[in-house]
């Protein structure tokens, strides 16, 4: 059986693409360390008081990367997730009065209107099992759970009126998934690991 030739480098590591074995397991453990793709450094952190203290920062130079907020345009838009700078402070001082508490509290009733559709269907559903141990795949549900929510708080209709909207932008969400934006580079989800 032929055996597969790979590339060694001068101290007799096998080179590829992502790091295995220790290394691997020493990227992952690390809380915070940065690495690169191509011309592009990349911090990760995975600290959480570290990414809460950065959260705080009012700086207007820590931005998100436009290699990434610019592919996401079609489905994001120029709103608040993919602004920068200015643009960002002042859309996030428009949205942050909506989730003061005294409004947040008024959008409750909605919220349970939204939710009791789905615990009747998955009651009905455990039911159907005989009332024993069942796995339930939730994506599905909860994705339109949060929809409907939406619909309801924001346009004030419910998610069957709303479902055209949502099934647009859950299309153009699966055909952005398919194109590796989050590495800067379209063929990336075609090299070998």
């Amino acid at each position: 059986m032929p055996t597969k030739s790979r590339k060694v480098d001068s101290v007799g590591k096998e080179l590829t693409l992502i790091p295995r074995g220790r290394e691997f397991n020493f990227y992952c453990r690390c809380l915070v360390y940065t690495y690169s793709i191509g011309m592009k450094q990349h911090l990760y952190i995975n600290e959480p008081d570290l990414v809460k203290e950065m959260n705080q920062c009012i700086t207007l130079s820590l931005g998100k990367p436009s290699y990434i907020t610019n592919k996401l345009s079609p489905m994001l838009g120029n709103g608040i997730l993919r602004a920068n700078g200015q643009s960002w402070a002042q859309q996030r001082k428009l949205v942050a009065a909506e989730f003061f508490m005294d409004k947040v509290k008024d959008m409750v009733g909605l919220m349970i209107e939204s939710a009791q559709p789905l615990l009747l269907k998955w009651e009905q559903f455990f039911e159907e099992q005989g009332g024993a141990t069942a796995e339930v795949k939730v994506d599905a549900d909860l994705r339109s759970f949060s929809a409907d929510v939406i619909s309801r708080v924001c346009f004030g209709h419910s998610y069957s009126k709303g479902k055209e909207v949502f099934l647009k932008l859950r299309s153009i969400q699966k055909i952005m998934s398919n194109h590796g934006f989050l590495f800067g580079q379209s063929g990336f989800l075609y090299a070998p690991l």
